[in-house]
Order: structure tokens, then C-alpha cells, then sequence
């Protein structure tokens, strides 16, 4: 199987794709951002390798290894968590306080889609791991918080998205995405202060 990396060329700040085949321990280098082994590459390429596009995305963002890294990468993605979160909950109220029905009936669909665009974003950003932490700790039989968090966020994301879909005015796109935003902030501050 074949695994393409983006490696980092500081001198020309842009990024290739470079693919590797199987890695074996006798030619393996470690990637440049978390030091997990990766395929050793020739000489002439770029000083830095990555074992996957997060480490890419991560070391290009803050061109630091590591925690460090993933720090700033999560300070980032809580940021624009934030941001979109916020929008959503401004259009919700639009929703919430019976504004919108001075204005038109009409828009409330609109305001339905602008709510799934904004709402996607913090969902699957701040939420994917939430997801695959619940999943795992299903398949194990322990219920612990992940799977807690997936299980109050996702059903809302989910109902309020196929709500759209079909032109239903009830929709809780700003519950998924408090949840989902509010417990990242909460998981990650320990990571965040160091």
C-alpha cells in the first residue's frame, strides 16, 4: 500500500507530495513532528518528513514538533470552533426568539442551511475525536465520556441535518455544536496551558 506525505520545504515554503511504499525498520526515518517512523527519503529532498498530513498541517502551522505542535494546532482549532460556534448560536436566536416570523416565514429555510454550513464545521472538527474516542470505548463495553459527548452531539447534528433536508423548522445545530465545542475546550485546557 502506498501512504503520500507532504513534507515541508522550508527554503521555498511550499509543500510536494511525495510517495512512499511499505516501510521497513533498516530504512526508516522519524517524522519530523510527532517521531513516529516514516519511509527514509533521498538527500536531495526537503530536510523535513511526516508520517501523515496532520504532522504536515501541524508543523507548517507552528513549525514546532510535537506536543507543542499539537497545541497550537488544537489553540487553532478551538479558535475556529469558537468562531463558527458563536454565528451559530446568532442564528439560532433568530429561530429561538420568533424574530424571524416579523421578517418572513420564508427565510427560516435559509437560515436552516446557513445554520448546517456553520454547524458542520465545529461538528467535525472539534467533534471527530469525541467520535472515535465513543467508538472505541463502545466496541470495549465501557460508556465513558467520549462516547457520552458523541452521543449527545451527534443524534442533534444528525436529526437537525436531515431536519434541513426535508424543510422541518426544528433543528438543534447549536446544541451539537456547544456540546461538542464546550467539552473540547474543557478536555484540551490542560493541553492548552503547557
Amino acid at each position: 500500500s502506498l501512504l503520500v506525505l507532504w513534507p515541508n520545504n522550508p527554503k521555498t515554503s511550499c509543500c510536494t507530495p511525495t510517495t512512499f511504499s511499505a516501510m521497513s525498520s533498516r530504512d526508516s526515518v522519524l517524522c519530523s513532528h510527532c517521531r513516529l517512523p516514516v519511509k527514509r527519503r533521498p538527500k536531495s529532498q526537503a530536510h523535513n518528513t511526516f508520517c501523515c498530513y496532520s504532522c504536515a498541517a501541524a508543523f507548517e502551522v507552528t513549525g514546532e514538533h510535537g506536543e507543542a505542535g499539537q497545541s497550537a494546532v488544537w489553540l487553532i482549532r478551538l479558535g475556529l470552533g469558537g468562531f463558527w460556534g458563536m454565528n451559530v448560536m446568532l442564528f439560532s436566536w433568530l429561530l429561538y426568539s420568533d424574530a424571524v416570523h416579523s421578517i418572513g416565514a420564508e427565510i427560516i429555510p435559509a437560515i436552516s442551511w446557513i445554520l448546517l454550513a456553520l454547524a458542520s464545521p465545529v461538528v467535525l472538527m472539534l467533534g471527530w475525536p469525541f467520535l472515535i474516542g465513543g467508538l472505541r470505548q463502545l466496541k470495549t463495553g465501557v460508556i465513558a465520556m467520549d462516547a457520552l459527548i458523541a452521543l449527545g452531539s451527534v443524534p442533534a447534528y444528525g436529526y437537525s441535518a436531515w431536519a434541513t433536508t426535508i424543510g422541518r423548522e426544528d433543528i438543534y445545530f447549536d446544541t451539537a455544536a456547544m456540546i461538542v465545542r464546550s467539552l473540547a475546550v474543557i478536555v484540551n485546557s490542560s493541553r492548552l496551558r503547557s
